[in-house]
């Protein structure tokens, strides 16, 4: 089978994010998604969180685009804190915001999602798409397989992410593809001041 990757690139690909982040001190990953315009409620919440999470002292990772990433990291740059963002090449979008202290550009998803966990102390969702989905379920996975340590899960809104949480409920856990009360991993909120309380209370 032929893999549509240059094995090599990958490699090197992710060894330089790697090696971006080893000074870096861990923080407080925030996805969403990158279609949010900058007048909507989720927008503004985030720049209000990310500001507070500066301000608390730790810094703020996202993926470098616009939408929430954009808004995390002009919350965090406007608090004065740290605002790092790990960009990625694409064809038709995903331009670097300009709210970052310091950024880094990757070329494969694999190892831009690799550092944005691996950088995290906590992490927030925010509404997305597909890829915050994915990257939901990548978190909880390696929680779950304890290759990452237990830390605050926080899924923003209630209403957008109550489906999610039924599915856990009702279709995994129910038919047994998951252990009992694995929804405990992550936290539902709907405020910033909620979100801030899990965050500097479980060890971020």
């Amino acid at each position: 089978m032929k893999i549509n990757h240059n094995t090599d690139e990958l490699v090197s690909d992710m060894a330089d994010g790697i090696k971006f982040l080893e000074p870096l001190e861990s923080g407080v990953t925030i996805f969403g998604s990158a279609r949010t315009k900058h007048d909507d409620p989720y927008y503004l919440a985030t720049v209000e969180l990310a500001g507070k999470i500066a301000e608390g002292g730790l810094p703020v990772y996202t993926g470098g685009g616009d939408g929430i990433m954009g808004a995390a990291n002009k919350g965090a740059f406007e608090a004065g804190g740290k605002s790092y963002g790990l960009n990625i090449v694409l064809p038709h979008e995903q331009a670097l915001n300009p709210y970052t202290t310091a950024n880094h550009t990757f070329d494969y998803f694999y190892s831009r999602k690799f550092c944005l966990v691996h950088a995290a102390k906590a992490v927030v969702c925010m509404p997305g798409g597909f890829g915050t989905l994915d990257e939901l379920s990548d978190v909880l996975d390696l929680i779950k397989t304890d290759k990452l340590p237990k830390i605050p899960v926080i899924l923003f809104d209630r209403k957008f992410w109550t489906p999610f949480h039924e599915m856990v409920k009702d279709a995994f856990e129910a038919y047994h593809m998951i252990d009992e009360h694995d929804e405990d991993i992550y936290n539902i909120v709907d405020t910033v001041e909620e979100a801030l309380e899990i965050i500097f209370k479980k060890g971020a």
